[in-house]
């Protein structure tokens, strides 16, 4: 459901009044399943990319998965603190890590 997924981002952001196109999204969350590093068939993955398409901004955090290669490029996992998530305009938690409050 990535495609639903960005479609609610959408259009929640744009109940705030601000488009996706340069918004400021942070995934919580990479990996495939809860506390494991395996993003093989990850839709997190499908998530981001759509997201891309899309204009946005995206940024992710996963201490499982700290360092990604994904659409060519390389990712890594930033530290999860209040500044980096005043920041945004979006926190989707993705994969329901046991370390997410």
């Amino acid at each position: 459901m990535p495609a639903y997924v960005v479609e609610r981002v959408a259009d929640l952001l744009n109940q705030q009044g601000k488009p996706l196109k340069g918004a400021k999204i942070l995934i919580l969350g990479v990996a495939y399943k809860r506390d494991v590093n395996d993003i093989r068939e990850s839709p997190a993955l499908d998530i981001i990319g759509l997201l891309l398409q899309k204009g946005a901004g995206v940024a992710y955090n996963d201490s499982y998965v700290p360092r990604l290669e994904y659409l060519n490029q390389e990712w890594r996992s930033q530290e999860l603190n209040e500044g980096l998530l005043t920041v945004q305009d979006c926190v989707l938690v993705l994969t329901d890590h046991s370390n997410y409050n």
